[in-house]
């Protein structure tokens, strides 16, 4: 036996802390879109390898001053497992 699962996660923009009357600037973490993957094939009864890839399009967290004022700018970068399990 073998699956394949594909995972897509979007979260919206959101705000961190709100402006004051003078310069009305918001704190906001603009908004994302996360790509995953796993696969597993059974190699024997109760042995199975599994291959996995968390944000394959390397999204980046984009915290912003107001709507056009990136002040972070951090990417995790993607990530790769392999490895199997076994039931006993």
């Amino acid at each position: 036996m073998w699956g394949v699962r594909v995972s897509d996660a979007y979260r919206s923009q959101y705000l961190t802390g709100v402006g004051n009357a003078i310069d009305n600037n918001s704190d906001v973490i603009k908004a994302t879109n996360n790509v995953d993957f796993q696969s597993h094939v059974n190699i024997m009864p109760g042995v199975r390898l599994i291959a996995e890839g968390i944000n394959l399009t390397n999204e980046p967290i984009r915290q912003s001053i107001g709507p056009d004022r990136t002040e972070v700018y951090t990417t995790a970068g993607r990530t790769f497992t392999f490895g199997f399990s076994a039931e006993f």
